[in-house]
């Protein structure tokens, strides 16, 4: 838990700290200018409900200023209450925000789960932010006021790091729409809500990482390929060797197994590339948008294998289970399959890390293959395109899993060619 004189720990300089002396006019009636705005606020005293309403004057002139608050006092109460205008609550904002996103997904630059989740940080009625939020003047939202969401709102309902962490954006994104509209002057400090625990990605071990005795990747792969014909549970059909090439498929592809990108991908979607060979893949509404993946070589024939499975296939068809119209139905079924064959195999639990295992740490480990195999000196940035990642991604959860080696040590004393 944070406290109100943790917000600005290790900052050089608060942007919400007072510049100069309040200035005061009259009881009640106060100017002044912080860092971070060249502009005056008037600090207005409500006694009828023992607070302070602050207003940005819009002046530079600390003579203007003191005009200018004059005249907001008397504005806010000469007709005897202080209602404020609609377009100044902080839901206005939520709602142009949520506007915005329900419009990225129409222009197809997000993929549907965009808008989705603006609703969620926004209007859940629990814990969103306009349940406490919703009826404040956006002018008047402070760093303060976020706290005190934080203490009574989210702290009691103990949701995850990243769920709180993403509260943060929307918050920031509800008040820079406001900050766009120059309603307000200013971002509030919005302190880190907690520290996201750094963990490494669960993959498949392989060498040169571990032994090859230890190779949990081949072992995985030989297991795959024995499971075939034996039946996961009553309600899937018995194993294929499409789950062995789903499974190939996903670590010399950079794909995600999820509905928006590997159950998604039509044959129109995929291009036979030489020089080097591999395959262009474009995913139009994956996590991070649209992009084009260029894989690996081996990705090649195990797409030739997919295209012979079914002979009749268009280029209209999805690449796995075409006869499937709702798209997570074979998802959960290889979900299904690949968790019988991690059990059968033993690698449910990753032994070094004590995570469980899934489908989608075969992308993990076709990151943390690119990273080791090209001893340390694959682009970072082309990299982190292709995958549809960040770089800061690839750092944070997948170069720790880089040893040491000599090729790594030329690499760090190399001047150039």
């Amino acid at each position: 838990m944070f406290y109100d004189d943790e917000i600005s720990s290790g900052m050089t300089k608060n942007p919400n700290a007072l510049d100069g002396e309040i200035i005061t006019i009259r009881r009640g009636l106060a100017i002044y200018k912080v860092n971070a705005s060249p502009y005056y606020f008037a600090r207005i005293r409500d006694s009828r409900n023992g607070k302070n309403i602050v207003r940005s004057t819009k002046e530079t002139s600390r003579i203007q200023a003191r005009v200018a608050a004059e005249e907001l006092a008397a504005s806010l109460f000469s007709t005897g209450n202080n209602l404020v205008p609609k377009q100044m609550l902080f839901e206005h904002f939520a709602d142009i925000v949520l506007k915005q996103s329900l419009l990225a997904v129409k222009n197809k630059q997000v993929n549907d789960e965009y808008a989705k989740t603006a609703k969620l940080y926004l209007y859940n009625e629990t814990w969103g932010l306009n349940s406490f939020f919703g009826k404040m003047d956006v002018r008047e939202i402070r760093t303060k006021h976020f706290v005190e969401y934080h203490r009574n709102i989210l702290a009691p309902k103990r949701l995850s790091s990243s769920v709180e962490n993403r509260v943060r954006i929307y918050f920031r994104k509800v008040i820079q729409e406001a900050l766009f509209q120059d309603i307000v002057d200013t971002l509030p400090v919005v302190p880190k809500l907690s520290k996201q625990k750094q963990t490494t990605r669960s993959f498949f071990r392989f060498h040169p990482l571990v032994s090859k005795e230890q190779d949990d990747w081949e072992l995985l792969k030989k297991v795959a390929k024995e499971s075939v014909g034996e039946k996961s549970d009553k309600n899937h059909p018995p194993i294929t060797t499409e789950l062995y090439d789903i499974i190939l498929f996903i670590v010399h592809s950079f794909l995600r197994p999820t509905v928006s990108e590997l159950y998604s991908i039509k044959h129109s979607d995929i291009t036979i590339a030489e020089n080097p060979k591999r395959l262009l893949i474009t995913i139009r509404k994956g996590k991070t948008g649209y992009r084009v993946i260029d894989t690996m070589p081996a990705a090649v024939s195990v797409y030739q294998r997919m295209r012979k499975r079914y002979p009749n296939s268009t280029q209209d068809d999805f690449i796995v289970f075409p006869s499937y119209k709702n798209r997570k139905t074979p998802m959960y079924s290889m979900v299904s399959q690949f968790d019988y064959v991690l059990k059968k195999a033993g690698l449910k639990i990753d032994r070094y890390t004590g995570h469980k295992h899934s489908l989608y740490s075969c992308r993990h480990t076709c990151l943390n293959m690119r990273l080791v195999l090209s001893k340390g000196k694959i682009n970072l940035f082309a990299l982190a395109k292709n995958a549809g990642h960040s770089v800061a991604t690839l750092e944070n959860y997948y170069l720790k899993n880089l040893p040491n080696s000599q090729e790594l040590a030329r690499n760090i004393q190399s001047f150039g060619d």
